[in-house]
């Protein structure tokens, strides 16, 4: 599913420019730890991949319905699920996709239908969220868990901080959605959302950065589409990759793995790097 989201993404560029980047950019998946621990553990990560490239990929083609049904899958993992279809909403809203919207509907109304067999699933769903988010909140690679570490555990300033970062880093989407509501693509859209996402969340685990790769996907094919040289771009999944497994040594000598956090936060900077340089151009289809 992994392998099969980044074949996708690269089918939304020319052939011949995904075949050139294809090695670089699945010789930094091999060694990407979100990869590594889901090919481990066999996290639920690589079908939510999947779910939101098919999504992408739908919505650059303009199948807007059946993509905003396959973005609904999404919410099987509601603590990312959620909150990353609300900002796609939102960016449907603002680009007036109502097809977007209906397909968002429509496949999250199926979903809790087919949940119905059980009758008490919400309440069951519900009950286990409370107990991971009591038992993990402020030790994941987030902003609740650099602002538990900042505030050195005290519940009341971890809350503030933390909500403040999440307050701001929503603001922050917000604010590049509406300026870029009549240019920003799908893909770029998801690429500002995603990791933002996974830095808001309350908690989650290295497994679920694995949402980060269409993302990485979309920062080097534009910058290969661009011209830029070939080293350059190439270089960027590898280093995105020795980036997490440093953090995960820095992890191993200090306990806590809420520096990762950096993995998020350095993507959403090159998207919007990407974005910047792109800024006169009238529309980024992607």
């Amino acid at each position: 599913m992994t392998v099969l989201s980044l074949g996708l993404m690269l089918s939304l560029w020319d052939s011949a420019l995904a075949r050139r980047y294809a090695l670089p950019l699945i010789a930094g998946l091999i060694v990407f730890r979100p990869f590594l621990v889901t090919l481990r553990n066999g996290q639920l990560g690589a079908f939510l991949l999947l779910a939101l490239t098919i999504t992408v990929v739908l919505w650059v083609r303009a199948r807007w319905r059946i993509g905003g049904a396959a973005a609904a899958l999404l919410a099987l993992k509601p603590s990312l699920g959620l909150p990353l279809i609300v900002l796609l909403a939102l960016w449907s809203l603002l680009r007036a996709k109502p097809g977007a919207l209906l397909g968002l509907l429509l496949g999250g109304a199926s979903l809790f239908v087919i949940g119905c067999e059980e009758r008490a699933w919400v309440a069951h769903f519900v009950t286990i969220g409370e107990t991971k988010l009591v038992f993990n909140f402020g030790f994941s690679a987030t902003v609740w868990g650099l602002a538990h570490t900042v505030c050195s555990g005290e519940p009341k300033c971890s809350l503030l901080l933390g909500g403040l970062a999440a307050l701001a880093a929503l603001a922050l989407v917000g604010g590049v959605f509406w300026r870029g509501r009549r240019r920003i693509g799908p893909a770029f859209a998801t690429s500002v959302a995603v990791p933002v996402v996974l830095l808001i969340t309350p908690y989650l685990w290295a497994y679920d950065q694995i949402l980060l790769i269409p993302p990485l996907a979309v920062v080097v094919m534009d910058m290969a589409e661009s011209g830029i040289g070939f080293l350059r771009a190439a270089l960027i999944p590898l280093g995105i990759s020795v980036l997490a497994l440093g953090l995960l040594f820095l992890a191993g000598v200090f306990g806590s793995d809420v520096w990762s956090a950096a993995v998020p936060l350095a993507i959403p900077a090159l998207v919007l790097w990407r974005i910047h340089l792109r800024r006169g151009e009238e529309h980024l289809l992607r």
